[in-house]
């Protein structure tokens, strides 16, 4: 079983898209590999838009 469809086999991807990774992991190491997506909350400008207008009274 090649590295790919061992982690195909493992999380939900195909193993044509985990090769290259594997592909940058061994010539760069972790570093090389996707970053995860950031867990940061959302902007607070975003969220204050968002509460001004469910506090507003109907007119």
């Amino acid at each position: 079983m090649t590295p790919a469809t061992q982690i195909a086999a493992v999380l939900p991807y195909d193993p044509h898209t985990a090769r290259p990774w594997v592909a940058r992991h061994d010539v760069e190491g972790v570093i090389g590999l996707p970053k995860p997506a950031s867990q940061r909350p959302a902007p607070a400008g975003r969220s204050s838009r968002a509460n001004g207008f469910v506090s507003c009274s109907p007119r």
